[in-house]
């Protein structure tokens, strides 16, 4: 699977055709695509490269919002790595391609967005 973020959570309800909302523990609701029944537990997994990151409270725009401190800045040539504290231990991880400057710095509050589609889901077994 290679780097990515993951959170744990249950499915709680429907949200449309084809679309779910996930409890995780010290974040809140996240939205899916998904139709898992309600009560399944689940791992979700989010690409970095499907993460963008969104300087302070800014919220506008469509699909899933968490706000996170960042924790590590690691340039790799054509893009940059930053590693991320969000709600509880939630442990997250962006990718930033094409910038040359960081985007943030350490110990940076931001907004991290992503979409329901981008999110992989995994029924947790135990």
């Amino acid at each position: 699977i290679g780097r990515a973020s993951w959170m744990e959570g249950v499915i709680t309800k429907p949200i449309a055709p084809g679309r779910a909302s996930v409890k995780v523990p010290g974040v809140g609701e996240i939205e899916v695509a998904t139709e898992i029944p309600t009560g399944t537990a689940v791992r979700l997994c989010i690409r970095p490269e499907h993460i963008t990151i969104r300087r302070g409270g800014n919220n506008d725009h469509a699909g899933n919002a968490i706000q996170a401190r960042v924790n590590n800045v690691l340039y790799l040539g054509s893009s940059v790595q930053v590693s991320l504290s969000g709600p509880g231990d939630t442990r997250l991880l962006v990718d930033v391609v094409g910038s040359e400057d960081a985007p943030v710095g350490v110990g940076d509050i931001v907004t991290i967005v992503f979409d329901p589609k981008d999110v992989s889901i995994l029924r947790r077994t135990s």
